[in-house]
């Protein structure tokens, strides 16, 4: 686990860094605000396909 608690800490960073709501992030890469909320608190880690439009 510690591979994907390395993963979500770096991409909530971004997400913070990014000055975008989680609201504005999920209808850009096409999720639910409560599936992007739960990648920021830790409860979900994101499909590959959803990873890598959230990195692009």
């Amino acid at each position: 686990m510690f591979i994907f608690d390395r993963i979500q800490n770096k991409l909530i960073k971004a997400i913070k860094e990014s000055g975008m709501t989680e609201s504005e992030i999920a209808e850009k890469i096409g999720v639910s605000y409560l599936l992007m909320h739960q990648f920021c608190i830790k409860r979900k880690i994101p499909a590959l396909d959803t990873f890598s439009k959230l990195v692009s």
